[in-house]
C-alpha cells in the first residue's frame, strides 16, 4: 500500500453539507449523500465553485470529512466540502448565500496519506497502524477527490500523533 508522511502547518478551514450516518452503514450511506441529495440539489457544482475562488498546496480538492458524532455509540458525521477561507464563508452564508453549509476548521499537525482509497480502508487498521506503530489522532479522517487530469483521483489522509 503506497503512503507519504504530510504536515500541515496551519489549520484546515472547510465549508460544506453534512449529515450524521450510523458508522456500520457508512458504506452505504456515503455513496447515497454524494450521489443523491447533493447531486440533484446542485450542491456539487456550489461546492466546486468555491474551490475554484481559492487554491491550497495540500487537500486541493472535494474532502469527504469522517468525524465522530457521539462517544455513546457508533454514529458519524461526514461531511463532503472543500477547504476555504472561512471569514468569506461566514460572510456569503450570513449575507443570503448558500444555505445550509457547515463550517469546520481541523487543527494543524501530521497526516498519513494513502493512494488507492478503497484498498487503504480496508487495510488501514488490520495491517498498516499495527505494524508501523503509529497512533491515529482524534481529528477527522479526510478522504480527497480529485478532478481529472491529476496523478491520483482519491487520497485517505489519517491523522497521526508525534
Amino acid at each position: 500500500m503506497s503512503y507519504r508522511l504530510e504536515t500541515v502547518n496551519d489549520e484546515i478551514a472547510i465549508t460544506g453539507y453534512q449529515v450524521i450516518i450510523d458508522g456500520h452503514m457508512a458504506h452505504e450511506a456515503v455513496p447515497e449523500f454524494w450521489g443523491g441529495q447533493l447531486s440533484e440539489q446542485g450542491h456539487l457544482k456550489v461546492l466546486g465553485d468555491i474551490k475554484g475562488q481559492e487554491s491550497y498546496s495540500q487537500m486541493n480538492a472535494l474532502l469527504g470529512v469522517y468525524r465522530k458524532a457521539s462517544i455513546e455509540d457508533e454514529s458519524l458525521y461526514y461531511l463532503i466540502g472543500v477547504r476555504c477561507d472561512v471569514d468569506k464563508m461566514a460572510a456569503k452564508n450570513h449575507n443570503g448565500g448558500v444555505p445550509l453549509m457547515t463550517e469546520m476548521t481541523i487543527e494543524p499537525g501530521k497526516w498519513v496519506v494513502f493512494t488507492g482509497l478503497s484498498e487503504a480502508r480496508k487495510r488501514l487498521m488490520s495491517e498498516w497502524i499495527p505494524t508501523l506503530g503509529y497512533t491515529i489522532d482524534d481529528k477527522p479522517f479526510l478522504e480527497c477527490i480529485f478532478g481529472p487530469n491529476q496523478d491520483t483521483d482519491m487520497e485517505l489522509w489519517v491523522p497521526i500523533v508525534g
